[in-house]
């Protein structure tokens, strides 16, 4: 049996870890070693209407290079 607590693997052994358990546990330690490395930074307002849009009509699965061409310069600027 997994005990989970809102997403955060608690009271679990290594050995009764699968793959994910354990690679969630790690991030969650390194978060709370680290911070969050995203804590504090803004989404570009073009970047969330195209997002906000997309969300309103989800018609088809697009691959990331896809993503990247109709995002990256929301994203990286």
């Amino acid at each position: 049996m997994r005990a989970k607590s809102g997403g955060r693997v608690v009271g679990m052994a290594v050995k009764d870890m699968t793959t994910g358990d354990l690679e969630q546990f790690i991030e969650q330690k390194l978060v709370e070693f680290l911070g969050d490395p995203d804590e504090g930074l803004l989404v570009k307002d073009t970047f969330r209407r195209k997002l906000e849009q997309r969300l309103k009509n989800p018609q088809k699965r697009v691959s990331h290079q896809e993503v990247l061409r109709e995002f990256g310069s929301c994203i990286y600027g």
